[in-house]
């Protein structure tokens, strides 16, 4: 029997190709890819989405308490593209290094020019609002954060009459949120537990009494409370006088004598806005148009009330940015645009949405009480679920 011929006599057997073994990643390692990729994430998502904040005073006390935690929309108006992209992730303008003290997290010289992309909605008055703390001497994006209500936009008029906000001379309801400061001569005993369960925020005034921040209807129904009120007295209602200037008030300049409860008229550039550059306007926007209008440091001089540009004596000045007027809901409690000014648009940060929950600031976080049926076991630390105030949970804002 005859064998079949080779056909390639020098060819060995056919070796089949072994796959390579991919390289496991150390434990090490993907937990740092985890990471990087976790952070990344949470800096898109802080710059450009949401961005969470902890409310730390009672300005707004009528819509926001101490110790909310709210979550600011930023899409709302359009985020801002980053100003200083050199600086430590996830942080805002300062932190305390052990041994160091409060250091800058952001570098000075590492800026960028920022532009806000397209929002779905503009402010409109009534909004509470996230903003950056014109003032302040930081890159506009490291500035304090300020949350306020916008009261009044750009090419309004505002002012306020005997606490009576009047935006282009129609009065401003204040509905249930705006609260004014009440003093009042009496401590009874049970005062405290009274502000304590509306809600209200107080201070004890030395010698009895109280000093506290409410609306008129909660102040009338405090003197109708005989555990607070024994004899029936009424809270006295603390106002400025009109034409007492308060020298803390914009523009802080004695030729206007503004305080917190007469305030105004001031009318809010919009941009395009033509102003003449008389004396009285002068004062009222010469740090607008020094620190926010875009002219570059040197050009701007304000010489006896007159405005020079490059030298040259200005009759009308013609405002390239709109600005708005910010009020605290806490009116005799709060820091805001009567004290400090107008807020320009590209300070602005975003629309707070809702509350994800709150916490009593002077409440401890753990109790000790005896939860065991009496007679048994001694007394126990445990969580004190008092700490945060239930109804406040996922709450919108308005």
């Amino acid at each position: 029997m005859s064998v079949p011929p080779i056909s390639n006599p020098d060819k060995d057997l056919d070796i089949v190709p072994q796959e390579k073994q991919k390289k496991k990643r150390s434990g090490f390692s993907t937990w740092v890819r985890t990471f990087f990729i976790a952070l990344l994430l949470a800096i898109v998502v802080k710059v450009f989405f949401l961005e969470a904040f902890v409310i730390p005073s009672n300005s707004m006390e009528g819509t926001l308490k101490t110790g909310d935690f709210i979550f600011v929309n930023k899409l709302h108006y359009g985020p801002r593209t980053p100003q200083t992209w050199l600086q430590i992730p996830l942080t805002h303008q300062s932190m305390h290094i052990p041994g160091l003290g409060t250091r800058k997290t952001y570098l000075d010289a590492a800026k960028l020019p920022t532009t806000r992309l397209p929002g779905y909605s503009s402010i409109k008055r009534g909004d509470v609002v996230v903003f950056n703390h014109p003032p302040s001497n930081h890159p506009v994006s490291q500035k304090t954060h300020y949350v306020k209500r916008c009261v009044a936009l750009a090419g309004d008029t505002v002012k306020i009459v005997d606490m009576q906000l009047i935006v282009n001379g129609q009065k401003q309801g204040t509905g249930n949120k705006v609260l004014y400061q009440f003093n009042f001569g009496t401590q009874s005993k049970g005062g405290n537990e009274v502000l304590d369960k509306q809600g209200i925020s107080y201070e004890e005034v030395n010698g009895g009494g109280y000093r506290f921040w409410a609306t008129q209807s909660q102040a009338n129904d405090l003197s109708q409370n005989k555990k607070f009120s024994a004899n029936g007295d009424k809270p006295l209602l603390i106002r400025a006088n009109k034409e007492v200037r308060n020298p803390h008030i914009f523009p802080q300049d004695e030729a206007f004598d503004w305080n917190e409860d007469f305030f105004g008229p001031l009318i809010i550039p919009k941009k395009g806005t033509v102003m003449p550059m008389i004396s009285r306007n002068v004062i009222l926007y010469k740090d607008l148009i020094q620190r926010f209008e875009g002219l570059k440091k040197g050009r701007v001089e304000i010489y006896k009330n007159q405005l020079l540009i490059d030298g040259k004596v200005q009759e009308r000045y013609t405002f390239k940015n709109n600005y708005y007027f910010m009020l605290g809901d806490s009116r005799h409690n709060s820091l805001d645009s009567r004290y400090w000014g107008l807020v320009p648009e590209n300070h602005i940060v975003g629309k707070v949405a809702f509350t994800l929950f709150s916490l009593r600031p002077n409440v401890p976080w753990l109790s000790t009480t005896n939860w065991l049926p009496r007679g048994v076991g001694k007394y126990k630390i445990y969580p004190n679920f008092s700490k945060f105030r239930k109804k406040r949970w996922f709450k919108a804002v308005k």
